[in-house]
């Protein structure tokens, strides 16, 4: 498909290939390929961050006097992780909280093999992997300290990873 000047105007019209069109209508042309192209990235991108949620998913509870610290969603996120500063809670009240609340939401708790992260603890539900680490100590290189003399936890989803996290 080509495009002519039409006599009267400087309109474009297809006839027989974009090669052989006037070199004000390819301009043209080329200029509308690249606006809709742009349109398109910029759709998808927008698609992409809109759907990404910072919150956690409905079925993994909150300990309280939790606040989010830090937030990350990994391609497409197939990984997910959120950094909180528990304010005035042990590691063994957190810990308890969560070996009672997650079996009731569906978690299956799983067996952590040597090399996992001391405090670390695994989970499973479907196709999806949680892990909860919790901190008890100032760890170097991580700041601020939690409040009230309490702890950090990160929580990590892996969503698609099977039954069998670590």
């Amino acid at each position: 498909m080509s495009f002519e000047t039409s006599p009267d105007s400087q309109e474009c019209f297809p006839t027989q290939g974009i090669s052989s069109a006037p070199r004000g209508c390819r301009f043209a042309i080329m200029l509308f390929m690249v606006m809709l192209l742009g349109a398109g990235i910029l759709g998808s991108l927008l698609l992409f961050f809109v759907t990404r949620s910072s919150s956690l998913p409905n079925d993994i509870p909150l300990v309280a006097h939790a606040n989010l610290v830090t937030y990350a969603g990994y391609r497409h996120d197939e990984h997910q992780s959120w950094g909180y500063l528990v304010a005035d809670t042990t590691l063994s009240q957190a810990i308890a909280f969560y070996q009672q609340t997650l079996p009731s939401r569906g978690w299956s708790a799983q067996t952590a093999g040597p090399e996992a992260p001391k405090n670390s603890f695994f989970w499973s539900k479907h196709d999806d992997c949680l892990i909860i680490t919790f901190y008890d100590q100032k760890e170097p290189g991580v700041s601020p300290d939690p409040p009230g003399g309490g702890l950090k936890m990160d929580i990590d989803v892996l969503h698609g990873f099977g039954s069998i996290c670590f």
